[in-house]
């Protein structure tokens, strides 16, 4: 189980001996096999391995989407501020 319900355990993969065996066990298999999908991982169904590149390809895609965003936002803030000058001009 994760950490988030405890303040002092936040950020951490929390278990007791057996727990922590288990994930070890799971993620040794998925370094073999590529994943390992089990029920006795508390609050996790498996563990799976993924690529570096796959890492590298998700940050660009987020960091792509936010730049979108951001750019949408400050074109929309300028056409308001824009029609807004206009309308005291007149």
């Amino acid at each position: 189980m994760n950490g988030s319900g405890w303040p002092e355990h936040e950020g951490l993969i929390v278990g007791n001996e057996q727990g922590l065996r288990n994930l070890i066990d799971a993620c040794q298999q998925a370094l073999e096999t590529g994943e390992c999908l089990r029920p006795d991982l508390d609050d996790f169904s498996g563990v799976r391995r993924l690529s570096e590149d796959w890492f590298e390809e998700s940050h660009r895609q987020a960091s792509s989407v936010s730049t979108f965003v951001l750019l949408v936002v400050v074109i929309t803030l300028g056409v308001i501020g824009f029609g807004t000058i206009l309308r005291w001009m007149m």
